[in-house]
């Protein structure tokens, strides 16, 4: 140590002396001199403590940024010392606290009233002085005499140096002057800060130093990051201390330069700042490596020690974590060990430039199987498994939207298969879209009617592989010239599964049987779709569990809801996060004169799962055409097949023979799984319904209230709902229309009439929602005049004579509704006939409609009795101009629900009693525990009871009050 060192040594030994001398002074001399302070002292002196007392609080709490500290002269001992100095100011503010509001007398108690002792202010005294007093005994080592230095020297003796004996004066090394600083500072045997706890240093960079502290034996590690702070020039942040094998030892790392978790421009400080409080909990980075190839960083996520395991965060908010976008990290975890990931966080994402097709040596098949199909964003090859040497066929799922690249990475994947001596048939819906791969391919099936011969083609050879396998015995496909693998892609995979309703049947036999059985015969099913749902497979969720699970997975492309079906290794991955192109930096405000750049588009962008893999973020090789690698005379085709000059016979025959339902197939299916039967939808159900329930001569067109649709098919709530508004937009179903406007809740079979077309219409009245109707046009009642009568008499009883019986139409029996329930409707009739009301020959729209057995029409009526006729204008008619129905009068019989005019919970017959201009009051005289009239008005109202009036009875036949002549209880009478 040269003359200048130890004069700054000795100018540093000074400044804390005296730091400490006015620490421990600082409250005494305060308590005798805040009694005397005037009124403007003591506040001057109150302001002056307040900021220095906040200060050292904040000092105290470790809350005062580095830059600060570095501003103020010996920052390291306001930082070594702060438990001492905050301590002293808190005797501080009690003295002057004291001194200034309660004077003499109170300094005097606080400071010399211990010697009251036992009393309050000697308990308060005593408490002070203890605190005064343990400043200095905290800085007992800073507040004695200064020793002499210790002669200064440049190299540590060796271990067994005799005493007197000099080292050679050579230069000391880092980790010799890290060691001493330690010694002399820390762990001296006298004057250490923490004396016997010994530092051995482990590694020594640039940027960072670690090593070990070892207590003497029964002693704690007890070394702060302050005073290591203090010792090294260094902030505490700089400084980790973690526990090491028992209490007597602790790890240090101390940054010599500041840690990259403290800059949140670098993997390390983001992770730190942001995914680790908020994104991944629990985490922390272990392994930061620089990427070559992305310009960025690379690292290993671990789960810290109180966690079980990682958790999955979606790509969109660890990009927001990272403050970068979708395209410019990624993270994948690791397969097997769920308390590890890799984070790859990137300048440029080498997967925007795309790689080139690099020739057919890259599509050569391993010995595990695998062909690469493209390259990951990490660099490595993205490899897809076509083959097992135990398991046998991969199978491949590949799901994207149209523009994606599924084209483009078919037309390689059929390349590999067409270089490795695979056999191709090759279907496609949508016609020559794939060229090369027709080429390649030894049958192609185009267009919709294509692509069925080609499942046909392919099932016949998986049924002439299974017939071979068990008279051989073969229990692993084994590959030859003559006996090759064959790879079945179906392009478009929902058209034949979903969309083509007269082959959907056969294509899902073929393509579920391919999933399930072909695997060990040596045929690849590769199913191209845009999406991996069930509906868009024809419903069947083993093809889609089979062909993902057994085999590859490459998703695209595609819309959101594709994550989660993907199953495992597709977690916090959204596939229709990937955008359609990539960034274009564009400006803020449109200059004419700048011409803008074109997006680059990001086919074939995606992820990749193998068997057991994680999913990665890939893109495909760029291969404009397959054409220059083909091999016209090299077409592998299978051999072994015996009919196979027979392809296109069996392409042009269904396996289902002539009728998909009974027909026999040409093939034998009974090993196969039967196809699971469909369910009957909420929409086959209600058509069913309502068909059941038209007209079956077409004249007329009858409408059921939802409610009734509800309880025959089961369909309830929101389901129903979305049910009838699809089936009413498609044309199928349709609203009833009254006086041009919709009736809420009354649905009819097929399209919407045309108004100046449309017949007559009935809903059923036995709902209780039922709505008016229109009344079917017929010849006009005429009705003899009757004389006037005194309304203030009761009417007198009529004669009891009888008029030759009225015949009626007899009634058509109602529809039934064959394979739904029976509806339970609301009547009188403890048999519950549940004859749908009729007029005329009118069929009806009551959904209860189980006839007697034998009965095809209802007896003629009993012979109707002459009823008493209202005075001349007393009749309660509202349209007295209508030529369909005659005036109500007292005595009349309105049957049944009455189409709503007395209310939802009215379904008995009554009989008129009382009648007004526009109301009328009726009563069920047989009814002795109701007792209540109905009472209903308005034209509407009075309308309906016509209507009912006039029509059959729907509880009994004959109506019971249609028997008794009774006389009305009470009659109206016309106030003048």
């Amino acid at each position: 140590m040269n003359h200048t060192t130890a004069t700054a040594v000795r100018s540093a030994s000074s400044t804390e002396r005296a730091v400490a001398l006015a620490t421990t002074a600082a409250p005494i001399v305060t308590g005798i001199g805040a009694p005397f302070l005037d009124g403007g002292a003591a506040f001057t002196a109150t302001i002056a403590y307040g900021v220095g007392a906040g200060f050292l609080a904040a000092n105290y709490m470790q809350r005062l940024p580095d830059h600060l500290l570095a501003q103020i002269p010996g920052a390291d001992i306001i930082r070594g010392h702060s438990t001492t100095l905050f301590t002293s100011t808190l005797t501080t503010g009690i003295a002057l606290g004291i001194g200034t509001l309660g004077g003499p007398l109170y300094t005097d108690a606080l400071m010399a009233g211990v010697l009251t002792m036992p009393s309050i202010p000697g308990i308060v005294s005593l408490g002070w002085w203890a605190a005064v007093a343990l400043v200095p005994f905290k800085l007992r080592r800073i507040l004695r005499r200064p020793r002499p230095p210790i002669p200064p020297h440049h190299g540590p003796a060796p271990y067994g140096t005799p005493p007197g004996t000099h080292t050679l004066n050579v230069p000391l090394t880092d980790a010799q002057r890290i060691a001493q600083a330690w010694g002399t500072h820390i762990s001296h045997p006298t004057h250490g800060a923490h004396r016997g706890q010994v530092l051995t240093l482990r590694t020594l960079t640039p940027e960072r130093w670690t090593g070990t502290i070892t207590a003497p034996i029964g002693n704690s590690v007890n070394v702060s990051k302050s005073t290591i702070s203090s010792v090294y020039q260094v902030p505490a942040d700089w400084i980790t201390l973690t526990p090491g094998d028992h209490a007597g030892e602790q790890h240090i790392t101390v940054n010599v330069t500041p840690p990259a978790t403290l800059d949140p421009t670098t993997l390390a400080g983001a992770w730190a700042k942001y995914v680790a409080p908020r994104v991944m909990k629990g985490s922390h980075l272990e392994d930061i490596q620089t990427d070559p190839a992305t310009g960025g960083e690379v690292a290993v996520v671990v789960a810290d020690e109180d966690q079980t395991r990682l958790t999955t965060p979606s790509q969109e908010d660890l990009a927001g974590a990272l403050r970068t976008n979708t395209l410019l990290c990624s993270y994948a975890p690791t397969p097997g060990n769920p308390r590890r990931g890799t984070i790859r966080l990137m300048k440029h994402n080498p997967l925007e430039d795309g790689t080139p097709f690099p020739g057919t040596h890259v599509l050569k098949i391993s010995e595990g199987g695998y062909v690469e199909i493209g390259r990951h964003v990490s660099g490595f090859p993205a490899r897809v498994q076509f083959t097992d040497p135990i398991l046998g066929a991969r199978h491949l799922f590949i799901a994207g939207v149209t523009g994606s690249g599924k084209g483009g990475l078919v037309q390689i994947v059929a390349l590999a298969d067409h270089v490795n001596g695979h056999a191709i048939i090759y279907g496609d819906p949508k016609g020559s879209s794939n060229p090369d791969v027709e080429t390649m391919a030894c049958y192609s099936g185009l267009g919709e009617a294509g692509i069925m011969g080609a499942l046909r083609v392919g099932y016949g050879l998986l049924r002439w592989r299974i017939e071979e396998s068990a008279r051989l015995k073969m229990k692993n496909f084994i590959a030859t010239p003559d006996r090759p693998w064959v790879r079945i892609i179906i392009d478009e995979a929902h058209v034949p599964l979903s969309e083509m309703v007269e082959h959907s049947k056969e294509a899902k036999i073929i393509v579920e049987a391919f999933a399930a059985k072909a695997r060990s015969l040596g045929i690849i099913l590769t199913v191209v779709n845009q999406a991996v749902n069930a509906d868009k497979l024809g419903g069947s969720t083993a093809l889609r569990t089979n062909v993902i699970q057994g085999g590859s997975l490459v998703m695209l492309r595609t819309d959101s809801d594709q994550a989660h079906l993907a199953t495992t290794g597709f977690e916090g991955i959204d596939p229709g996060k990937i955008p359609a192109s990539w960034d274009v930096d564009r400006p803020l405000v449109y200059d004419e004169s700048v011409r803008l750049a074109d997006p680059r588009s990001t086919f074939g962008l995606g992820y990749t799962l193998g068997p057991g893999g994680a999913a990665e973020m890939m893109r495909t090789f760029i291969l404009e055409s397959a054409a220059p690698y083909i091999d016209e005379n090299a077409i592998a085709y299978p051999a072994d097949w015996p009919d196979w000059d027979n392809r296109h016979e069996i392409a042009a025959t269904s396996i289902l023979g002539d009728d998909d339902e009974t027909g026999d197939a040409i093939f034998d299916i009974s090993s196969l799984p039967p196809a699971p039967k469909k369910p009957a939808s909420a929409d086959d159900k209600i058509l069913t319904v309502l068909s059941q329930l038209a007209d079956p001569l077409g004249i007329e067109v009858n409408y059921t209230h939802k409610d009734q649709i509800s309880e025959a098919t089961g369909i309830e709530g929101s389901t129903l709902d979305n049910a009838l508004s699809r089936l009413t937009k498609a044309g199928k179903i349709h609203r009833q229309i009254e006086n041009g406007k919709e009736v809420r809740g009354w649905y009819g079979y097929g399209p919407t009439p045309n108004p100046s077309t449309q017949p007559t219409t009935r809903p059923s009245r036995n709902h209780p929602h039922a709505p008016p109707h229109t009344p079917r046009a017929g010849p006009r009642h005429h009705h003899p005049p009757t004389p006037r009568r005194n309304p203030r008499r009761r009417p007198p009883r009529p004669h009891h004579h009888r008029q030759p019986p009225t015949t009626r139409p007899p009634r058509r029996p109602a529809p039934t509704c064959q394979g739904l329930k029976r509806l339970n409707l609301q009547t009188r009739s403890t048999n519950q006939r549940g004859i749908a009301a009729q007029t005329n020959s009118r069929p009806s729209a009551t959904m209860n409609t189980q006839a007697r057995p034998g009965r095809t029409s209802v007896p003629p009526p009993s012979p109707a009795r002459p009823r008493p006729r209202a005075p001349p204008g007393h009749g309660a008619h509202p349209y007295p101009g209508d030529p369909m129905h005659r005036p109500l009068n007292t005595g009349d019989v309105i049957h049944g629900f009455a189409y709503g005019a007395f209310g939802r919970d009215h379904y008995h017959c009554v009989r008129i009693e009382a009648i007004g201009p526009d109301w009328i009051v009726a009563r069920d005289p047989n009814r002795d525990d109701e007792g209540h009239p109905s009472f209903t008005s308005g034209p509407r109202a009075l309308k309906l009871c016509q209507e009912a009036r006039d029509e059959p009875c729907p509880n009994d036949d004959p109506c019971p009050l249609s028997q008794t002549a009774d006389a009305p209880l009470t009659a109206y009478e016309r106030i003048p």
